[in-house]
């Protein structure tokens, strides 16, 4: 994935001119991009595009697109049901989950969470994550983020749900997704850096998640997140 790859939510359409603003334009000249270079610039819905730069301005890089390329969605859902952790865990899980193939980002209250909410700054600043690591892992399709209720309120009822358990008889992950040749459609609940309550469990197995193992020890709720996605990636690329 070359350096100068730029994000812009419009359709990119062959011939056409637009310009990057803000932070893309911001990160173009930190790139020192110069006049005529060509970049690369994606929309996150599976759109990549070759385009020259026309013009580069005070507060706005002007380009054409040249060529462009669309990318099918992927075959799968994958999403990461995150209890709200400590911020800077947080960051590193949008980050990693981003470059391992996260669909959603479905984050919530966790009744052990220290953080029950997150700022409209705080989203924002997630969604930025999002976006540069989409940048940097070579996707073409942006994860979304949902901010939800909590679990005892949890609207969704998908038929592939897991959620990690410390218990010594819980199934391995691995084992439960190989056994499962339809799951395309996989959600995976992590709780926060104290781990689910009691009450939380049984919302869960309510819903007919099923807890399983993701490794001997006992994971950080961040190393949990990136363990699960790691293996939940490999098996539904397969």
């Amino acid at each position: 994935m070359p350096q100068n790859r730029f994000y812009l939510t419009n359709d990119l359409n062959l011939g056409h001119q637009y310009r990057l603003e803000e932070e893309e334009a911001q990160h173009c000249k930190v790139m020192r991009c110069r006049e005529r270079e060509v970049i690369e610039v994606i929309n996150g819905r599976g759109v990549v595009t070759k385009a020259i730069i026309l013009s580069i301005e005070k507060k706005a890089i002007h380009f054409e697109v040249i060529e462009r390329i669309e990318e099918t969605p992927p075959a799968y859902l994958l999403s990461l049901a995150q209890a709200l952790p400590r911020l800077n865990r947080l960051d590193t899980i949008i980050e990693k989950g981003t470059e391992l193939g996260v669909s959603r980002f479905l984050i919530f209250p966790g009744e052990l969470s220290e953080k029950k909410e997150l700022t409209e700054t705080q989203i924002q600043r997630i969604e930025n994550i999002i976006i540069a690591a989409t940048k940097q892992c070579g996707r073409l399709w942006l994860p979304s983020i949902q901010i939800m209720p909590s679990l005892k309120n949890w609207p969704y009822q998908e038929s592939f749900l897991f959620f990690g358990d410390v218990a010594p008889s819980a199934p391995l992950f691995k084992d439960r997704v190989m056994n499962s040749p339809a799951c395309k459609n996989l959600t995976f609940f992590i709780g926060p850096e104290q781990g689910f309550s009691q009450s939380e469990e049984v919302a869960l197995s309510t819903m007919g998640a099923v807890g399983v193992k993701i490794h001997s020890n006992t994971l950080r709720s961040d190393t949990a997140a990136i363990a699960a996605l790691s293996i939940a990636s490999h098996l539904l690329d397969l």
